[in-house]
């Protein structure tokens, strides 16, 4: 389908890695990175704009794009669906960010 890997989220929780080998195939050198935040769990972080049961654990998200940002180089991060309802997702994303770059104890 148009050149376009895609991976499950039971592949991404048993191997967040799994998205390197995809990203390998076509000969990148680097890469930008979406993140479309409704693709985590809302169990997890619930200020989701269209919420589905059955995502990503912050963890899994958070190991997936260090092994892309180990394997690659990151060319730029977007972060997009982002819809405050609750104080405790503020402090998940304000801590994700520099913990996807690696910076989480800068």
């Amino acid at each position: 389908e148009a050149g376009l890997a895609r991976r499950t989220v039971a592949e991404l929780t048993a191997d967040p890695a799994a998205l390197v080998p995809a990203v390998s195939a076509t000969g990148a050198t680097a890469v930008y990175v979406h993140i479309d935040l409704d693709v985590l769990d809302p169990g997890e972080f619930g200020s989701l704009n269209h919420p589905e049961a059955g995502g990503l654990a912050v963890p899994t998200l958070r190991a997936a794009v260090r092994a892309l940002t180990a394997a690659f180089t990151l060319a730029g991060l977007g972060i997009t669906e982002y819809a405050p309802r609750r104080d405790e997702d503020r402090a998940t994303l304000a801590g994700l960010v520099p913990a996807l770059l690696g910076e989480e104890s800068r």
